[in-house]
């Protein structure tokens, strides 16, 4: 990142005359740190601002997902930004407003970071406006309004300029979602290696 203003949703980012500010909805930092350092934007996971509470994400999807075939669709998700400057991570930035909601019951639910995204049937733009999931879903007895992800089972990275989480396989029946985490094969340079490692990512239920 060189010199000039950054602008990601709510998170701003300047940097001019060795002078490094950063601000978004909670915080506002800004550092002295000289001219010709190595500053890098990251996208992680949602789950560091404003502070460490909840793994879980929770995706609201408009209009809700029906399909009576074998389909793909995409949600946008949130994500943040660590700014690093070397090797050392600084601050974590989030583009959007934070919002949480309890999944489950007061007594044994869980709180997760939430969402709201519209149903996309094309594939997204490229951009840091969000990240994406890409959802296959293979069969659905029911409307799919919301999607639980635990952020522990999934992976982000930027790709072609775009932030992308790892793909996910749905199935829904009996009230009941599965969910797969899908590898990109093209990580791997032999598909039978590829395909075991699949295997061995562990999906998780919820119920709709």
């Amino acid at each position: 990142m060189g010199p000039g203003e950054y602008r990601f949703g709510y998170a701003v980012i300047k940097y001019e005359d060795g002078v490094l500010s950063l601000s978004d909805l909670y915080i506002k930092r800004k550092f002295y740190i000289g001219e010709g350092v190595k500053i890098s934007l990251v996208p992680v996971k949602p789950v560091h601002v404003p502070k460490e509470l909840t793994w879980s994400l929770y995706i609201q999807i408009e209009p809700p997902l029906m399909a009576s075939e074998p389909s793909e669709f995409w949600v946008s998700a949130p994500y943040e930004i660590m700014i690093r400057v070397g090797e050392t991570s600084l601050v974590y930035l989030s583009p959007f407003k934070v919002k949480y909601i309890l999944y489950g019951d007061v007594v044994e639910g869980k709180i997760c970071r939430y969402h709201h995204s519209s149903l996309i049937t094309t594939p997204p733009s490229p951009g840091w406006d969000s990240a994406y999931f890409k959802i296959r879903v293979e069969s659905v007895e029911m409307p799919i309004r919301y999607i639980y992800i635990p952020l522990d089972k999934v992976e982000i990275r930027e790709e072609d300029g775009s932030i992308i989480y790892t793909d996910l396989m749905i199935n829904v029946g009996d009230g009941e979602a599965v969910v797969k985490p899908l590898t990109d094969r093209r990580m791997a340079s032999i598909d039978n290696l590829a395909k075991i490692i699949e295997d061995q990512i562990g999906g998780w239920r919820f119920r709709l």
